[in-house]
């Protein structure tokens, strides 16, 4: 084991001794031939190779453009700081010959990123002339003031229609108005012809109602207000739910003597005594014998004494009545 060890660790030394005599000499005279060169020198000052290569692609046209004021190399210029004045002078010309309006334009669109964006390479650009640019200019006016034309041709047509509508407004309220007109005319006829009769019947009706012996109708142009003769309260605030049922029930058939026609006369009531006391039930039956004996009137009751009643007096006065008993259907 020993006398192996020995021999690779003169192997080694062999290695090492080559290495330093052809490739580690080289590599020094490489790293010295290197650091003659500028721009590596300027390399080290960057953060990585990306932001190296992106400074010196934007520096691009500035390098062209200074490059005819530079001194050759040929003329052996050892004064390195005139040179960087000359080369800080030139960029501080060209960047005082921008106008304020063009370094507030490229701010606002950012020229270079439009002209990578579209495609505009340095050949391209070069053949843009001013005419062109007016050129395009006038168009891009035209087209604007055709947009007016389009917009004013819209107003025309709104205020066309605004017109029309506002015509159409005008007869609306006309037809409101006459509708409103017609009705009112129509309740007081209604009210006119009915307000006799309906106060005859509520006068047979309520016998018992101490405010008086009958109901006026009274039209304000807004509702219909029923009242007692000489009493300024509605009846709905003077009277009983049965009063109240009464008075119904009368405006209900004075609308049919007045409205009913001349054709098939009949009469419809569903339980009319269920709120009425002895004496208004008996002026009922007499109202209906004396006002529609000329109708066939059809009476729902479940009251059997009523019934019994009412059959009574009709056939007392030769009037046709009949009982049927759901339940016996």
């Amino acid at each position: 084991m020993t006398q192996d060890g020995e021999q690779f660790a003169n192997q080694l030394a062999v290695i090492k001794e080559k290495i330093e005599i052809s490739i580690y000499k080289l590599l020094l005279e490489k790293e010295k031939e290197l650091l003659q060169i500028e721009i590596l020198d300027v390399y080290q000052k960057f953060e990585s190779k990306d932001k190296f290569i992106t400074i010196t692609e934007k520096a691009r046209p500035l390098f062209e453009i200074t490059s005819h004021i530079l001194v050759p190399d040929d003329q052996n210029l050892e004064d390195v700081q005139k040179q960087s004045d000359i080369l800080l002078e030139e960029c501080q010309r060209i960047g005082n010959s921008f106008s304020t309006e063009y370094l507030t334009a490229n701010d606002k669109y950012n020229f270079e990123d439009i002209k990578h964006r579209y495609g505009m390479n340095t050949d391209f650009v070069s053949q843009i002339r001013l005419e062109n640019i007016e050129f395009k200019r006038q168009y891009i006016q035209e087209q604007f003031y055709k947009s007016f034309d389009k917009l004013r041709e819209e107003i025309a047509d709104l205020e066309k229609k605004y017109k029309t509508l506002g015509t159409i407004r005008t007869q609306l309220k006309e037809y409101a108005s006459a509708f409103d007109t017609s009705i009112e005319l129509y309740k007081k006829q209604i009210i006119d012809e009915i307000e006799i009769p309906f106060f005859v019947y509520t006068s047979r009706l309520l016998q018992s109602y101490q405010g008086g012996q009958g109901v006026l109708m009274e039209n304000n142009g807004e509702s219909i207000r029923f009242t007692a003769p000489g009493n300024e309260h509605d009846i709905l605030y003077t009277m009983s739910s049965g009063q109240l049922s009464a008075v119904l029930l009368s405006f209900s058939l004075a609308l049919n003597k007045i409205y009913s026609g001349d054709g098939i006369k009949t009469v419809l009531i569903d339980d009319p005594i269920q709120c009425m006391d002895d004496i208004n039930m008996i002026s009922f039956v007499e109202l209906l014998r004396r006002e529609f004996s000329d109708c066939q009137i059809i009476l729902s009751t479940h009251e059997e004494e009523f019934s019994n009643f009412i059959r009574y007096k009709f056939k007392k006065y030769d009037l046709a009545a009949q009982a049927i008993t759901l339940k016996d259907a």
